[in-house]
């Protein structure tokens, strides 16, 4: 939804900017390991990395029983049904479907200068998405 959004405020000239992936996938719990060069490993960064490359697509969120675990007494996903997703006929995680409005994702886009959410040290990079930076 997101993407998509921010994908349809791009000019012509800037559509190598939309970001493309089949989708997100998430795990979470014990044992992720972060090697000297930034790199994840461990079981539960392999799980949410399979969701997302190989089971997800069309942008979709799928999740584990672990990540249910953690949200699904939470009021903000109260009008969401949780779907089982399978891959070759056996259960994988879930996806979600809205009933109604889910506070939980409201978003705005915000402006690339918006340093609210970003390091200093990246806003550089953030720059070429201002719609009136030379891209050239």
């Amino acid at each position: 939804m997101v993407l998509a959004d921010y994908a349809n405020s791009l000019e012509k000239e800037r559509d190598h900017f939309k970001v493309k992936l089949n989708g997100v996938g998430l795990d979470c719990g014990k044992g992720v390991i972060i090697d000297a060069l930034g790199v994840c490993h461990g079981e539960v960064f392999n799980k949410a990395y399979h969701l997302g490359e190989d089971v997800c697509e069309k942008g979709s969120i799928i999740f584990t029983d672990n990540v249910l675990e953690k949200i699904k007494d939470n009021p903000s996903f109260e009008n969401v049904n949780f779907i089982n997703v399978e891959e070759d006929g056996e259960f994988v995680g879930y996806r979600f479907e809205l009933d109604g409005k889910m506070d939980a994702l409201n978003y705005e886009l915000v402006h690339p200068s918006h340093d609210k959410h970003l390091p200093e040290d990246l806003l550089f990079f953030a720059a070429r998405h201002d719609p009136t930076s030379d891209i050239k």
